[in-house]
């Protein structure tokens, strides 16, 4: 799997996994399934088993530390 540290997205994110999953604290995204997230929102995310997802940004997101 792989880990998504703590980051905030500036601006709108798009996110449709194709294979695997995602896991954040809102919960689980699956293939066939779409999430988004408004500019300002933060988190870590994580995908137990790999995953392939298409994601559009307006501006790239801000990583922490």
């Amino acid at each position: 799997g792989a880990v998504l540290p703590d980051h905030e997205h500036v601006e709108l994110e798009q996110t449709f996994v194709l294979e695997g999953s995602l896991v954040d604290d809102d919960g689980e995204v699956t293939p066939g399934q779409y999430v988004w997230r408004p500019g300002g929102s933060r988190h870590t995310a994580h995908s137990p088993n790999g995953c392939i997802v298409l994601s559009f940004f307006l501006k790239p997101n801000k990583f922490f530390d």
